[in-house]
């Protein structure tokens, strides 16, 4: 059945079903599945409290600097001190945890200061050491069962930091996320020769160069030259123009030329020397480019630019001007920088830059290093500026972190970026003698001109979200959420790198990191998808997904997606809505299935915090994973949304949470009264088994970090053995499985469901409703529902033995 009419269907069927605070008293069931299939009977629920099993217990986050711990610099063939982390698994064991969740997150590390790309190719994510580190933790787990039979879970996060990223592809490759831009040009009578002789083709503007890749932290970022890809070209009159300028476009004009568009190589692009300082990008007028690179010498020589290659500090009180007798010192953190300048007079001042807290004091206190200035000499004093520095002129930073393996591989700016171009005839023909007529050789836009819309797509060149360090030998990148290429990169990796490894024991016997997995039955984890992009987010093959999808092509609308305003403000909302419902079918049958069909290869099930991208369907998300995940972030009507998936699939046994990530209590030293306030509200929320916001491993490679009590993830908790009460610990793990064991294995029952406007089915913990506290208040449940739920193979309106509604067909009695 068509999905829309389904959607329909399946509306006037909840009419009853579907509860507002004003109905209250409706005695309705909409949501009551059962978690594992078996009846509800008191004896099971009081056998879950009684003997809760070895998977319902407390689970944490198990965080790594780097991998030092599984490097083996002597070749002895055991980490140098691997031990460490068999002995953590021990004492989680022992203090009543039900299993870990392994991860790599480079924060409050300095390997790639200290070594690089070269250090990274030792004890990165994904290295021998890092692989070596999966199967000591995991090995030690089924190790212990089979000694005593008790399992231990420990899970596995498919890449380090978030969201998933790789070092096989760069900001060039398809495989990247993919953002859209555009740019728009007004289409005269002299473009299409009707002011001459000559027919000339029309060339399309090429948005601005993005010269830099993405990343949290500046001093990560790197020089990258992109490459915009042609989506569409159309021409639409302009049906009138907003207050900055902008053309809003008439929606019934549009004439589609992406067809008639062709090809010719422009420049080169991709990564840049590490030996040069500055690059220029060079017309020589007649449509040939080229580039002009620059050593700092050479720059400061013919162009009077100087490379501050160190922060320097300036005058307050006199704008520009050089301190030579002031300290500066630039320290990172994952989200910003605190930059401290001491003045010769002692005086001190200190504040945060970068991140959320912006360029802070740039041109006026200081300049960061790697800042191209002119140099004035005035009255003996030295005086720096950003003004005058030709704009064209592109510092060239960081490029020596793509690591000469990379460079050597992937070649100096060996990609290329073309111009596109419209035959002058075929463009006339498809515009037609009236809208030819019309055209002037005016370059002002103005209502009833005619434009030409280019949209082109580029990677977003993010490296990570959040990391002070770039995890892999040679750069990581985002890979592309909405097309099985961009997950595929990611498994093939694993498949050729860690999956494969082998293990050695203390005994000397050896396993694989496959066949420890196997053993162990775990899951692979996502976490939360935190993409940063400019434009919207694309893919290479959204164009005919969209077409199979919804019956029509998206070329001629690119544009709208990509930002541009149509007069027609029905339509483009059906258009955006479409796009988001694609982009939603894509995550769940391109990304999510794929990790999850790869996962149950080696016995593993698919974890993913399936939420952050704002076009996706939560409730799609949440239905495609194997056990979906919510976080701080979402925590109220955000897990409530993903509970209701869990209802709803009878597939799904576990609602997971990652656990106690900010708040009152949550420090390095957590206080249990706090922490656990907390997570009984989870636990009303829908969350069936909580994963704490975590524990850190006791030491970094650089020994970063290393004073007492050890390495910390920044200042989050750290639930191990170097607190006080961890001896007593196991009271708090085991009221924590026994609460699960219950959860877990009984009926929810969920008298109300909220049904949320398909235009908005991303995931928000704002409330629906003003009066949803009063609600819960009076002994109502409630779950929310999106458009997603209600179109998926697991939803059906049917009457239950008691004459009850409810929405799964697998529901039971709701008592």
């Amino acid at each position: 059945m068509n999905k829309k009419k389904l959607w329909k269907k399946l509306l006037a069927g909840l009419t009853a079903g579907i509860v507002a605070v004003s109905a209250l008293s409706i005695n309705v069931n909409v949501l009551a599945a059962e978690s594992d299939g078996t009846s509800n009977t008191d004896n099971l629920l009081i056998n879950s409290f009684l003997n809760p099993d070895d998977t319902s217990g407390l689970m944490a986050r198990y965080w790594f600097p780097d991998a030092g711990a599984g490097y083996d610099s002597d070749g002895d063939g055991r980490g140098d001190y691997i031990y460490m982390v068999e002995d953590m698994i021990n004492e989680f064991i022992e203090a009543g945890f039900g299993g870990v969740e392994l991860t790599m997150l480079a924060d409050n590390a300095d390997y790639y200061d200290v070594g690089g790309s070269e250090l990274a190719s030792k004890i990165g994510w994904g290295t021998e050491a890092w692989s070596n580190i999966i199967a000591a933790a995991v090995d030690t787990a089924n190790q212990y069962k089979e000694k005593t039979g008790q399992e231990f879970i420990v899970d596995v996060t498919i890449t380090a930091h978030w969201p998933m990223i790789i070092n096989t592809i760069d900001p060039n490759d398809d495989n990247q996320q993919q953002e859209l831009s555009y740019t728009y040009q007004k289409l005269t009578a002299a473009d299409l020769g009707l002011t001459r002789a000559a027919r000339n083709d029309v060339y399309l503007d090429l948005p601005a160069m993005k010269t830099k890749d993405e990343s949290n932290t500046d001093t990560n970022r790197s020089t990258f030259i992109f490459t915009d890809k042609l989506v569409s070209t159309v021409a639409a009159k302009v049906a009138s123009v907003d207050q900055k300028g902008n053309p809003v476009l008439d929606y019934d004009s549009i004439v589609n030329l992406t067809d008639y568009a062709k090809k010719t190589e422009a420049y080169s692009a991709g990564i840049p020397n590490p030996d040069w300082t500055f690059m220029k990008l060079v017309d020589d007028g007649d449509g040939y480019y080229e580039w002009e690179y620059y050593t700092a010498e050479q720059a400061q020589a013919q162009l009077g630019v100087k490379l501050l290659t160190e922060p320097v500090a300036l005058d307050p009180n006199d704008p520009g001007r050089y301190l030579d007798d002031a300290t500066i010192t630039v320290k990172k953190s994952t989200f910003s920088s605190t930059v401290t300048i001491v003045y010769a007079d002692g005086t001190t001042t200190s504040f945060e830059t970068g991140g959320p807290a912006g360029n802070q004091g740039i041109g006026e206190t200081w300049f960061p290093a790697n800042t191209a200035v002119t140099v004035t000499e005035k009255d003996g004093k030295t005086y720096y500026s950003t003004e005058g520095v030709d704009p064209n002129l592109i510092l060239v930073v960081n490029a020596d972190y793509f690591g000469e393996k990379r460079i050597a591989e992937t070649g100096i700016m060996a990609d290329t970026q073309y111009e596109y171009y419209v035959n002058g005839n075929k463009m006339k023909e498809a515009l037609g003698e009236e809208v030819l007529a019309g055209l002037d050789s005016d370059d002002n836009i103005e209502a009833g001109d005619y434009v030409l819309v280019n949209t082109y797509r580029r990677g977003t060149g993010q490296v990570a979200s959040g990391g002070e360090n770039i995890t892999m030998e040679g750069k990581t990148y985002a890979i592309d959420y909405f097309n099985s290429d961009g997950a595929n990169e990611v498994l093939r990796y694993w498949n050729e790198n860690i999956l494969p490894y082998v293990y050695t024991r203390e005994d000397g016997s050896t396993t694989t990191v496959q066949a420890a997995l196997e053993e162990n039955g775990g899951t692979i984890f996502e976490d939360s998808i935190e993409l940063s992009h400019t434009g919207q987010l694309w893919s290479k093959n959204l164009l005919d997904n969209f077409a199979s999808y919804n019956g029509y092509s998206i070329a001629p609308y690119a544009s709208l997606i990509a930002g541009l305003s149509y007069n027609d403000t029905t339509a483009a909302n059906r258009i955006n809505e479409d796009y988001s419902q694609t982009l939603s079918y894509q995550y769940t049958h391109e990304h999510n299935a794929v990790i999850s069909d790869w996962a149950k290869g080696f016995g593993y099930s698919y974890r993913a915090q399936g939420h952050g991208l704002s076009a996706v369907d939560a409730g799609d998300s949440a239905l495609a994973a194997d056990i979906p995940e919510s976080d701080n972030g979402s925590d109220g009507n955000g897990t409530r949304t993903i509970a209701g998936a869990v209802n709803l699939n009878p597939d799904q046994h576990y609602m997971s949470m990652e656990a106690l990530t900010f708040g009152t209590g949550f420090s390095e030293t957590p206080a249990w009264y706090y922490c656990l306030n907390t997570l009984n509200r989870y636990y009303s929320e829908g969350v069936n088994r909580v994963i704490l916001h975590g524990t850190p491993f006791k030491k970094s490679y650089t020994d970063y970090d290393k004073q007492w009590p050890g390495w910390t993830f920044m200042s989050f908790m750290a639930w191990n053995s170097r607190q006080t009460w961890w001896d007593d610990v196991v009271i708090f793990t085991d009221y924590i499985a026994r609460v699960q064991g219950i959860l877990q294995d009984g009926t929810a029952k969920i008298p109300v469901a909220i049904l949320k406007d398909a235009a908005n089915s991303n995931l928000s913990a704002s409330e629906l409703m003003s009066n949803e506290q009063d609600m819960v208040g009076k002994g109502y449940t409630y779950n929310i529902l999106t458009k997603g739920m209600i179109e998926s193979e697991y939803a059906a309106t049917t009457t239950n033995e008691d004459g009850k509604t409810v929405l799964s067909s697998e529901a039971s009695d709701s008592g």
